[in-house]
């Protein structure tokens, strides 16, 4: 797959057929458009592009005070590669494009500069300025420069609808069983290894603590979760605390993996922790004793859901 991030590298004159969006999580619906999106193109003997905006555009119209979202822009590249796409347009997103009309958008931009003969829209995906380009107002527009659109199936998930925003909830509220299932993956964090005060280790549990670098990377509800990591694409077992760890009167809000099994030092190394089961809130212990029995009932929990035996 080639990535484009401005219009000064864009170098594509094959037939290309495209879709656009954020495609914040890549979930199932995004997964739909897109297998779509490779048929289409098949079918017309073309190239398949996604044309994803970046940054987000909630960020850029000043709607971003409380924005979190599900990827990391290099995490959204590697789900686009292994989608197997051709080509990925990360279209620089500003106020001036915001201000276009459909129409300006479209002939400007996507059949203009970008040369799109088949333009794939998702079921009820808007945009131009006010979200003015419905389906009808853009097949119109698309009708006076002899390009053809195609409109996207409604998708739904036995029965839900599936969106960015759902899961995001879901994640926010620790319920991360229900947005991997929507995402179709594990929902995942990378961050850098970083010292702490070591309590784990003095505990029995060595934790590594990381550092999360984007600022609009969302992170689930306080609380403790199991987990996979990856270390130098070897899988390990895990559990996760996410939260201020109040029974040492901290205010600082920390995400802590205590890798099962684990002995190697590994600070400034990054690890990526794949999030599969909540297992409780974070609490307040009376003592180190009952927080101790009660990471051991965590590591338990954490090796009963992967169905773990031999660790």
């Amino acid at each position: 797959m080639k990535i484009f991030k401005s219009f000064e590298e864009w170098e594509v004159h094959e037939p290309l057929v495209a879709t656009l969006g954020t495609f914040d999580g890549l979930h199932l619906g995004h997964q739909a458009i897109l297998k779509d999106l490779k048929n289409l193109a098949k079918e017309h003997q073309a190239h398949s592009l996604l044309i994803s905006l970046h940054p987000h555009p909630r960020i850029v119209l000043h709607q971003a005070q409380n924005l979190k979202l599900l990827q990391t822009l290099d995490e959204k590249i590697q789900k686009i590669k292994e989608i197997g796409l051709d080509y990925l347009f990360l279209l620089p997103f500003d106020y001036e494009i915001s201000q276009l009309s459909a129409e300006q958008f479209l002939s400007e931009i996507l059949f203009g500069k970008l040369n799109i003969q088949v333009l794939l829209i998702g079921y009820d995906h808007r945009f131009g300025k006010n979200r003015e380009g419905n389906f009808e107002l853009i097949e119109q527009i698309a009708k006076k420069f002899q390009r053809k659109v195609v409109r996207s199936k409604e998708f739904l998930f036995h029965g839900q609808k599936v969106s960015s925003t759902i899961i995001r909830n879901y994640i926010l509220k620790g319920q991360i069983a229900e947005a991997n299932t929507l995402l179709g993956y594990p929902f995942s964090i990378t961050g850098q290894v970083v010292e702490g005060d070591k309590r784990g280790r003095k505990l029995g549990f060595p934790t590594a603590n990381l550092h999360i670098s984007d600022p609009y990377k969302i992170i689930p509800a306080n609380g403790v979760y199991a987990c996979k990591v990856i270390y130098q694409e070897q899988t390990y077992y895990g559990v996760t605390n996410i939260g201020t760890r109040p029974t040492f009167h901290s205010s600082k809000h920390q995400m802590e993996v205590h890798i099962l099994d684990f002995y190697q030092e590994i600070y400034q190394q990054n690890l990526k922790v794949e999030f599969y089961e909540f297992l409780r809130m974070e609490k307040k212990f009376d003592n180190i004793h009952e927080l101790i029995e009660q990471i051991q009932s965590d590591i338990r929990q954490a090796k009963e859901y992967f169905q773990i035996y031999s660790l």
